[in-house]
């Protein structure tokens, strides 16, 4: 049984630093850093444990700041660019000199599995490209449907399943392998707009423009529960913490809401954000924080440690 101490997570820091939106964030496993991704097409490197910004990202031509991913295996960061993924050196803090090619246009989505061997992309031409990045070698996934375009992408944690979500609120899982269609449901009322595995890979969570969070099986996307009431507008961010027992959604409301994934209840009542329609949510390894972005370019802390929680 999980119950929260202090329904209400305290904002450690509350930084506004850039007038242009956060439209993605992604926090390194192995150092206390955090990728932020500005609409203006420029990306951030933070001290997560300081709340103070590090560096920008230099490049002589614009970076794709949707969803930049960190592999769980290296000192890598990957980001998107045109028709290519840049690949930086978290020490150095420089790219790599080979980019990975593939993509047909502007990279809009990355994902990398949490065992770090696999990298999906999505470009604007709605191509999604595969990666073994063991090898860096590269495989086309026939996913196009330009009548009901891509709008969220997830790789499971081991890479073999990709779970598609698109703009008519139909969802999809793909096998990385063969290339077939796993399973296709069609549940949410408009657009996916946010998936995110759990930490085990035994649940698919998925938020849309019905204002709902809905759970899956990822195998078969049988419904795991009823779909989940909170928000008032799009859920467009989710993410895991606590070892899958808490699932995180952030939307257009302006409001996070922390769900206790055993009962699909809202552990307190929904965290009014400072940040104007949430479009990014990232939680560090140890579940001590949980950081927020959104259209107005404020970048949330929010201190998640123990201390406010407890397992009985």
């Amino acid at each position: 049984l999980l119950w929260q101490v202090d329904p209400t997570p305290r904002i450690a820091y509350q930084i506004v630093k850039n007038s242009s939106e956060i439209v993605g964030l992604a926090y390194s496993p192995h150092h206390n850093i955090l990728a932020v991704g500005y609409g203006d097409r420029t990306i951030q490197l933070w001290d997560a444990g300081t709340s103070q910004p590090l560096q920008w990202l230099n490049h002589n031509e614009p970076i794709s700041p949707y969803n930049p991913a960190f592999n769980p295996n290296s000192d890598f960061l990957y980001t998107g660019s045109n028709a290519q993924v840049l690949e930086w050196n978290l020490e150095t803090k420089q790219r790599l000199p080979i980019a990975l090619s593939g993509p047909q246009d502007w990279v809009t989505n990355l994902s990398v599995s949490k065992d770090g061997n696999w990298m999906a992309a999505l470009s604007q031409a709605q191509d999604v490209t595969l990666w073994d990045l063991r090898t860096n070698r590269s495989t086309k996934l026939s996913v196009e449907n330009i009548q009901d375009r891509i709008t969220a992408m997830a790789l499971n944690p081991d890479g073999k399943l990709l779970a598609v979500g698109r703009n008519s609120g139909t969802l999809q899982i793909w096998d990385t392998k063969t290339g077939g269609l796993v399973a296709d449901v069609s549940r949410h009322i408009g657009p996916v707009l946010s998936l995110a595995y759990s930490q085990d890979g035994k649940m698919l969570a998925s938020g849309g423009g019905d204002n709902t969070v809905q759970l899956w099986a990822p195998g078969s996307l049988s419904p795991l529960s009823q779909p989940l009431r909170g928000h008032t507008n799009w859920v467009s961010a989710l993410a895991f913490e606590n070892g899958d027992k808490v699932l995180i959604s952030g939307g257009f409301d302006d409001h996070l809401i922390l769900w206790d994934v055993s009962n699909q209840q809202m552990l307190g009542r929904p965290l009014t954000s400072q940040s104007k329609r949430i479009l990014a949510l990232a939680t560090s390894p140890d579940g001590n924080q949980m950081i927020s972005g959104g259209q107005n370019g404020d970048l949330i802390f929010w201190d998640t440690s123990p201390g406010d929680w407890e397992i009985i």
